[in-house]
């Protein structure tokens, strides 16, 4: 049974405090907007039959981690910052994670050496906008997944590139790239909107101060995992994918 909070794994890492690995172990990754992502993500994540794994541009590597909780899947986490596949690395070492391995390079050319029919699930979360090529990215995935397997997305959708973006992503253009690519749509919808982007702003304004944001986050994460309001007015969008079976080509 999973039971640590999202990103406990994380605890682990030697550029943490004696205080802020116990903090991070009970109440898991500090970063409100990334733990109601991942709640989303793992919601769709848990509606698919799967037992392989890619993470696309994995960062800290707080996802891999907790799909690695379950020694029965296989998960795969590639990231370009190599300082964060070592520290990701010397984690699931230190967590005796077998099933959990991170490489260190562009996605987009890690990716291009994989085998067809490769995997069951794919991962990209809050990195689409930043590679060159995004029509050849979802290409590649959709290669590498098997027939039946899922593309799991997720991105904002903003007026402004965010820091390091190379492409403005909208409804648009992002359900373009999808179907381009030969996907089917299973789920496209508004996420982060209504009190969940109220109480991002709180956290955000918070962050000013170690201490606040150690004593407000508890509360402003409860509010939230409370709240099952709609987002029709999120900035960011929630893209599940699906590689069609060989009957439905």
């Amino acid at each position: 049974m999973i039971s640590a909070p999202f990103g406990a794994e994380y605890a682990r890492s030697s550029r943490w405090s004696t205080f802020q690995r116990l903090y991070i172990r009970i109440f898991g990754v500090v970063d409100l907007p990334t733990r109601l992502r991942a709640r989303l993500i793992r919601a769709e994540v848990s509606r698919a039959r799967w037992k392989d794994m890619i993470d696309v541009a994995s960062g800290t590597g707080n996802y891999a981690f907790y799909f690695a909780r379950d020694q029965g899947k296989s998960i795969q986490a590639v990231e370009i910052d190599g300082s964060r596949v070592a520290d990701a690395t010397a984690i699931a070492r230190r967590l005796g994670r077998t099933n959990l391995t991170f490489l260190s390079g562009d996605a987009a050319t890690v990716l291009s050496g994989w085998p067809d029919n490769a995997t069951d699930v794919i991962t990209v979360i809050e990195a689409l906008e930043l590679f060159p090529d995004i029509s050849a990215l979802l290409r590649e995935c959709y290669r590498i997944l098997r027939p039946g397997g899922r593309l799991v997305i997720h991105v904002p959708v903003l007026d402004h590139l965010r820091p390091h973006g190379r492409f403005l992503i909208s409804d648009t253009n992002l359900r373009q790239y999808v179907t381009d690519a030969r996907f089917t749509m299973v789920t496209y919808k508004k996420t982060l909107g209504g009190l969940h982007r109220t109480l991002c702003k709180i956290y955000s304004g918070l962050q000013k101060s170690v201490t606040a944001v150690a004593v407000a986050f508890p509360f402003l994460l409860a509010a939230a995992m409370l709240y099952r309001g709609g987002s029709g007015d999120g900035d960011y969008r929630l893209i599940v994918a699906q590689r069609p079976s060989e009957g439905g080509r």
